[in-house]
């Protein structure tokens, strides 16, 4: 008995996702288990109970304050900082812009790289959710399909049975 077309591109897709998740765990620095998951995995949730988390997005984005491009203007804010001997400040504007913003770029950098990585690991959860369900239901599928074709042969036997019967009582009737 042939597959349906369905199931071929469903079984393809669930490859694809899960080397989707395997080299999203390797880029990660994370380790990812061969073979299907163990009794020991913690259990996941289908599309029927709904999803475990829903990430707030706004909630993750940085939150940065607006400021001026000190690079752009050459000009910062540093005369407006007192001096901590109480004297005016010696130090050349661009060189106390240049270093300010430079520990805010690194900052905003390091943000951004966290915020990427957060955004990466919550893909990965997503894929993890998917292949799970898409395991699920392959599963699930893969036994009402046994259950059908088991419906199919007993059936099938039972109208051979009758068809044997009916011809014996055929005979005894002539």
């Amino acid at each position: 008995m042939n597959e349906p077309w369905w199931r071929v591109r469903v079984t393809q897709e669930m490859y694809e996702g899960i080397a989707n998740v395997q080299s999203l765990y390797k880029s990660a620095g994370r380790s990812f288990p061969d073979g299907p998951s163990s009794a020991s995995d913690a259990p996941c949730r289908t599309a029927r109970q709904g999803p475990k988390h829903q990430p707030a997005v706004e909630s993750e984005a940085p939150n940065y304050m607006p400021r001026l491009d000190t690079r752009a203007t050459g000009r910062g804010n540093s005369s407006d900082v007192p001096s901590h001997r109480g004297g005016s400040t010696s130090a050349p504007r661009e060189s106390v812009g240049h270093r300010a913003h430079q520990s805010m770029d690194e900052a905003e950098e390091e943000t951004r790289s966290q915020t990427g990585l957060q955004a990466q690991s919550d893909t990965v959860s997503q894929l993890e959710c998917v292949t799970c369900e898409l395991r699920n239901d392959l599963e699930h599928e893969r036994s009402r399909s046994l259950g059908l074709v088991d419906n199919v042969n007993r059936l099938s036997s039972e109208r051979e049975r009758d068809r044997s019967d009916f011809a014996f009582a055929q005979l005894e009737t002539s």
